[in-house]
């Protein structure tokens, strides 16, 4: 019975996202070269992320101001100089459970990054290293936030 129930939910997954996968894309059509996994799969990696996760993992935290480069980011920042050009990123929304996540090169995903954070529809992104190294959370609050208004939030884990 849980098969037959998981095969519907999925079904219902793919069904609301043939409604904004068109949307969806247009946030990664800038890369050179992706691969949009399928919810299926990207399932399967949110489910090694979780279980990771469940483990515990060291967080770290930063504010940053929106109309600054990623690279004034001291977190992003560290990881981007420790890449080399053929590393890999899971980058995705919060889209992805109806659309999938993409898989790209590492560099690019920073690079634009805040900018997918803002122009998505949940104003949250998700990167997360293929070799399960590193993974970060970043949220857009924009000016009607109370707390953090024009900032992004940076939360990186592992």
């Amino acid at each position: 019975m849980i098969k037959s129930n998981n095969k519907i939910n999925i079904l219902k997954r793919k069904q609301k996202g043939k409604h904004i996968i068109a949307t969806y894309k247009d946030l990664f059509k800038s890369f050179d070269g992706y691969i949009l996994y399928d919810i299926e799969e990207s399932d399967l990696i949110i489910g090694k992320l979780k279980e990771i996760v469940s483990k515990g993992v060291e967080k770290k935290n930063e504010f940053l101001n929106e109309n600054v480069s990623f690279i004034e980011s001291d977190l992003i920042r560290k990881t981007y100089l420790d890449l080399d050009d053929f590393s890999l990123s899971y980058l995705f929304t919060e889209d992805h459970i109806y659309c999938g996540i993409f898989l790209v090169k590492s560099k690019q995903a920073i690079e634009k990054i805040l900018e997918i954070t803002k122009l998505s529809e949940g104003k949250t992104s998700f990167l997360l290293d293929s070799n399960f190294e590193y993974s970060y959370t970043i949220n857009y609050y924009d000016s009607n936030h109370n707390d953090f208004p024009n900032k992004f939030d940076i939360q990186r884990s592992f």
